[in-house]
């Protein structure tokens, strides 16, 4: 058995959600930008990556001590992985239907809008916690300050959008 200290497992715990969301994040903008075709490849590609996460995570199951680590990790690794492969055929499906066309600006300027909004308060959640965990000495707080970060990167990117 693999006996993790506090410190390390909480680190862990904070790292899986905060890693998930930051990607999300950076896929609804990107996706916006670049297009379905684009989005369709992507995922299908981060789809093998998390499949990988979570089978690790699932074997960990049997050597990684508390046992809560590894279930920590894989919740929000199954969880994207079921939102990242119903949004893959939710592509699948407008593929076949009537095929990708390009985004037009207005509608790219819309969607930009939309997410802003969201960004905002999860770049605003992740911040707050992240400071009220370090403040309360515990250094993973750092995870969740860098969350916000990479959220506010996207962003900017969705604001870059709006502009255009």
């Amino acid at each position: 058995m693999i006996e993790l200290n506090p410190s390390i497992a909480l680190a862990l715990a904070l790292l899986a959600p905060a890693a998930v969301i930051g990607w999300a994040a950076l896929f609804s903008v990107l996706g916006i930008e670049h297009g379905p075709l684009w989005s369709q490849r992507h995922l299908r590609t981060v789809l093998r990556i998390l499949g990988i996460l979570l089978l690790v995570s699932i074997i960990s199951l049997f050597v990684i001590r508390p046992i809560w680590v590894p279930f920590a990790v894989a919740y929000p690794v199954a969880t994207g992985s079921l939102l990242a492969w119903g949004r893959v055929r939710q592509l699948a499906f407008v593929e076949k239907s009537g095929g990708f066309t390009e985004i037009a600006p207005d509608f790219r300027r819309r969607l930009a809008g939309r997410l802003t909004r969201g960004l905002i308060v999860a770049s605003v959640l992740a911040i707050v916690v992240g400071v009220v965990l370090v403040v309360s000495a515990y250094w993973q707080g750092w995870i969740m300050v860098v969350l916000a970060f990479v959220i506010g990167f996207a962003l900017s990117r969705a604001r870059q959008l709006q502009a255009l």
